[in-house]
Order: structure tokens, then C-alpha cells, then sequence
């Protein structure tokens, strides 16, 4: 016996069924089955949409495709790698800023987005991708890549340039070399630098050191690099850290721009910040900067025989939350110093200075049994004539407020070193 189909109305709304007649043997009758198909309006049956047969991760995808594209990274990865590699290159970037999979857990992870409709049937178990890297690795491929990035720079592109150290115990790692250690470790290291782009917000550049290097070599090859390219009216940005004879000397000879910090390490600055202080304070030299009062005065600091241009910068509100802020931990650890009881053991020169930290020369002390400490009153305010006071060097023509506001941009590129050594589990 033929199915046939019925429309029942229950509780004022229609439903269609699949009707079954079918012979019961024992009441010797004809009954019927009924399957639900579906609901019905204006006499027919709502069909019901077609389920995916596959999903795939697409919304945290697309960004990334976009700025890759906007950024001509495709285009320059495709020209040194060709189409196939410059697709797996994006694909494991795309994952260690969203997943951040082993590479034995890519291809699972590649398979679940939209990438694999996008680039289907790529290689990537987790061996032919280590020998992928290694490849990558050895050759000069990174060279290439950034050396496009620079190229694609803009006339008056601003660059901030630093430098870091990540220690370590590997002995697996060529360039490990005790040095200078930024993070107070006694460990061998290896120093990067990095150029990032204020403009694009990226980092454009990096070189490996040996950890024996020291800032002055890493900031002239840097520059060697960028006049082998033929890359002119650039700024560079670099904090206080650089702030030495030899690298203002090459950095004036340099036909580019730059910006650079103050250090009190030289005479001449602090000598330049006592003297600003007596009359920065005007109106005629008063800058608006993020909603605060600034006040500003040109100076000059003579670098063998070339004269380095100065902004000095006076902000008041700062002047007062750092004398508040030295006066709290100077007077804490005073306290501490003098309640300190001293074992036999230990020596009283080594816990004044654990305790002191930083503001060790703010103080002369003695001990004879417990802890005698006074305050050095001329340090502390030559210090303190300090507070408030920044000063800028630079090269070019630039307003205050336009060489102010860069230099303090220039914290992208610190925490840029920050996110990579919190992935690489370093503490600092």
C-alpha cells in the first residue's frame, strides 16, 4: 500500500505527515503509521535548511589576510619563496598570534579553518614543517624580506630603534656571550636589535649580536645597512641608552634625521638642566601636550666640534610625583636599613646596598651593632633639581612638541620586546 501525505492542524498551527498504511494480521485491519515531516504555511511544506557538511574558523582569519595584504607581505614572501612557502610562512604566523599550536598540532589546526579552503593540500606535518624552518633558518630569506619592508618606506618615515639582551643557559646557541646584561643576570646572552615603523606600527628589522657587542657597534652597522639600501630622509628614534660620544658623533655625520634621549651620565646635560630650571618657567615657551602644561627652552651641547640641538621640557605635574615618589621609597628604605638586625654571617656592606637598591648613593652609613644612616643631601638634590626636567636631542627641523610626542611613541618598540621575551618565558 502507497504513503501518502496529510496536513494536521494542532493547536491552530498545520504539520504535515507521511502517512503508512500498512495490514495488521492479528485484528485483520488496515492501520496507519504517521512520520513527522514538517511544518506547513500557506498550504506548503517549510523546507527545512541544509546543514553544513563542514565549519570552519573564519572571523579571527580575516583580519589578519587583510594587514597582510594591506602590508604587501604576501607579494614580498611569494617573490623570495614562491607561492607555495610564502603560504605555509603565513599560515604559522597566523597561528603563533592565535593558537599558538606545536608544529605537531598545525596541520589538525590548519584543517579547521578557512585557510584550507583557501590553500588546500598543503604539507604540513610537523617534519616537513621543521625542515621548512631550518631551511628558512640558515639561509639569507630574512635578509630579503626586511630589506623589502625598508625599501617600501616613506619619505619622513619615522623608525624606533633598540636594543635588547635574552640570556640563556642553551649551549646549543653560537651567539651566547656574557656582556652587558640589561637584566642583571649573570647568564650568557645574545643582543637583538629592532626597527619598527612608527607609521605602519610594525617592526621592519632585526639583527642577532653576539652578547659581547656592545650598543655603538649594533647602531653603526644599522646604519651602514640603511646607506648600503640608499634609503635617505628617514628619522630614527632611540632612547637614552645611546646617548654616548661615539654614537652622536656618527649619528651628526649621518645625512638622516634622529631623535634621541638626554642621559645625566655627561656634565654638560646635567650642568644644561640645573641652568634651565631657574627660568623655564614661561609663558612665551608653554606647550599643550595630551591635556598637560609643558614648558620647553632650546639648548646646545657641543659634540666634538658639531653642535648637537637640545630640548629641554619642564612639566610640573611630573616634577611632584617624582619627588613624592623618591622622598616614600628613599624614607621606606632608610627605615628598613636602620631596623636591619646583621648575622655573623653577613656582611653589612652587601645588605645596606640590597636594601638601598638604586638609592645606595643617596646615603652614607656605619655600622656598629645596628645600622647608623644619614641622607647625602647634596646628591639628593642634585636629584631632585632634576624632577620634572626631560632633555631631547636631535638632527633636523622640528617643532617641540613634534620631537616630544615621538619620543614618547618610542614605547611601541619596548613593548614589542616585552610581548616577544613574555613568549619565549623570559621574566624580563
Amino acid at each position: 500500500m502507497r504513503s501518502f501525505r496529510r496536513i494536521k492542524t494542532i493547536n491552530g498551527r498545520q504539520y504535515m505527515y507521511e502517512i503508512t498504511p500498512y495490514y495488521d494480521k492479528e485484528s485483520k485491519i488496515i492501520r496507519h503509521r504517521s512520520r513527522y515531516i514538517g511544518p506547513v504555511k500557506d498550504g506548503k511544506l517549510v523546507e527545512k535548511p541544509s546543514l553544513p557538511k563542514n565549519t570552519y574558523e573564519y572571523g579571527s582569519i580575516l583580519p589578519l589576510l587583510k594587514i597582510a595584504d594591506d602590508l604587501s607581505i604576501n607579494r614580498y614572501l611569494s617573490e623570495i619563496l614562491g607561492e607555495e612557502d610564502a603560504i605555509k610562512v603565513m599560515i604559522l604566523a597566523i597561528n603563533k598570534i592565535i593558537r599558538q599550536n606545536s608544529l605537531d598540532n598545525i596541520k589538525e589546526w590548519y584543517e579547521d579553518t578557512y585557510l584550507y579552503k583557501l590553500y588546500p593540500g598543503l604539507a604540513l606535518s610537523s617534519s616537513s614543517l621543521s625542515e621548512f624552518l631550518q631551511k628558512i633558518g640558515k639561509s639569507d630569506i630574512i635578509d630579503r624580506f626586511s630589506e623589502m619592508m625598508i625599501r617600501s618606506l616613506k619619505p619622513r618615515d619615522t623608525l624606533y630603534y633598540d636594543l635588547t639582551s635574552f640570556s640563556s643557559q642553551s649551549k646549543n646557541i653560537e651567539f651566547l656571550e656574557y656582556g652587558y646584561s640589561r637584566d642583571n643576570d649573570d647568564l650568557p646572552q645574545v643582543n637583538v636589535s629592532l626597527v619598527s615603523s612608527k607609521e605602519e606600527g610594525i617592526p621592519i628589522n632585526y639583527t642577532i649580536y653576539p652578547g659581547s657587542i656592545v650598543d655603538m657597534v649594533t647602531l653603526e652597522n644599522s646604519m651602514k645597512k640603511y646607506e648600503a639600501m640608499g634609503i635617505k630622509n628617514i628619522m630614527f628614534v632611540l632612547d637614552r641608552g645611546f646617548f654616548n660620544k661615539n654614537n652622536l658623533r656618527m649619528l651628526l655625520e649621518w645625512e638622516n634625521d634622529f631623535i634621541i634621549g638626554a642621559s645625566y651620565s655627561f656634565k654638560e646635560i646635567k650642568h644644561i638642566a640645573l641652568m634651565a630650571k631657574r627660568d623655564i618657567e614661561s609663558a612665551e615657551h608653554m606647550l599643550k601636550v595630551e591635556n598637560n602644561v609643558i614648558f620647553y627652552k632650546e639648548a646646545k651641547m657641543n659634540i666634538e666640534g658639531k653642535n648637537l640641538s637640545l630640548y629641554v621640557y619642564y612639566d610640573i605635574n611630573r616634577e611632584k610625583d617624582e619627588k613624592n615618589r623618591f622622598y616614600l621609597s628613599l624614607g621606606e628604605r632608610i627605615q628598613r636599613l636602620r631596623e636591619k638586625k646583621v648575622w655573623r654571617y653577613e656582611n653589612p656592606k652587601e645588605i645596606a646596598k640590597e636594601i638601598m637598591g638604586e638609592y645606595y648613593n643617596y646615603i652614607m652609613w656605619e655600622y656598629d651593632g645596628s645600622f647608623k644612616v644619614w641622607p647625602r643631601e647634596n646628591a639628593i638634590s642634585q636629584w631632585v633639581n632634576r624632577c620634572g626636567i626631560t632633555i631631547i636631542g636631535y638632527k633636523g627641523n622640528y617643532k617641540p612638541e613634534e620631537v616630544l610626542i615621538w619620543y614618547r611613541e618610542r614605547d611601541s618598540i619596548e613593548k614589542m620586546f616585552l610581548s616577544l621575551k613574555s613568549y619565549l618565558g623570559q621574566s624580563h
